[in-house]
């Protein structure tokens, strides 16, 4: 085996736009050239995914030692996992397309009602990785992102519950001023960034 420490094996990926389209997502990863371990998960993981599930392998030892998919979450589940399994083991990643993903844009995540979705406990992680800042930035990542989606599907309740657990300087100046938005522009916002995409601009607030 090439990388004997990793226990998490994972190639890159490209985005299927509209049945047509494909673009390849550029990730900035510090210490990392083309394939080899991830130095850090979380700090590397604060943009697009680096993986999606179809590209992931793991080693059985991974599954026995921190458990399975969490059957009760039924949105994000492989986030959750991944929390577990990051914070124990090591990650071989393939800086090379092997899997085509098809892209679902986050106006049709809320198209229908996101009542009765289930997602990772948030606040239980936070507490159990208390001394660990790069998953507690990871963590207010990922709130962030669902607070923006429950908020349009006028989930006003968890909405506010993620956002009042977020340390707000682990969020760039884009995902402060979005949070703060209207559902109505927030739609705009992500009509545009639709628009721009079927033409090849891609824009996001993930990076800095």
């Amino acid at each position: 085996m090439q990388y004997p420490t990793a226990s998490l094996f994972a190639t890159k990926y490209e985005v299927l736009w509209n049945g047509t389209k494909t673009k390849e997502p550029v990730f900035q990863i510090k210490n990392f050239n083309n394939h080899g371990i991830v130095p850090n998960f979380f700090k590397s993981s604060l943009n697009q995914s680096m993986y999606y599930p179809s590209c992931l392998c793991v080693s059985k030892e991974v599954f026995e030692s921190v458990g399975l998919y969490d059957e009760k979450i039924n949105y994000s589940e492989d986030v959750d996992f991944n929390i577990r399994a990051h914070a124990k083991f090591k990650l071989a990643y393939w800086d090379e397309v092997l899997v085509t993903y098809l892209l679902v844009s986050e106006n049709q995540i809320t198209r229908g009602s996101l009542s009765g979705k289930i997602i990772p406990d948030y606040d239980f992680y936070e507490k159990k990785f208390e001394d660990r800042k790069d998953i507690k930035k990871y963590l207010d990542f990922q709130r962030y992102i669902k607070a923006k989606q429950f908020k349009l599907a006028n989930e006003r309740k968890k909405y506010r519950e993620l956002v009042s657990a977020i340390d707000f300087n682990n969020l760039n100046y884009k995902q402060k001023f979005l949070l703060t938005l209207p559902k109505f522009m927030l739609q705009g916002i992500g009509k545009l960034k639709n628009m721009l995409s079927c033409l090849g601009f891609e824009v996001s607030s993930y990076s800095k």
